[in-house]
């Protein structure tokens, strides 16, 4: 006995999850851009404090 056909072409429910992945995908694009952002900053940071002398070395002097 064949299954009958449903009356749409895509059931709401997948409609659904397809909007969800989509609003997910655009959140984690986001957080992927935002970590980006501080991984830049920590590693400008990080070059700048190495190009800069120490408290240490100010004080052993």
């Amino acid at each position: 006995m064949p299954v009958p056909l449903a009356p749409y072409p895509t059931p709401p429910v997948h409609r659904v999850n397809l909007c969800v992945q989509a609003v997910g995908t655009s959140y984690f694009i986001q957080l992927e851009q935002h970590l980006f952002v501080v991984l830049c900053a920590m590693q400008s940071l990080l070059f700048h404090l190495q190009a800069t002398p120490s408290t240490e070395q100010k004080f052993n002097n």
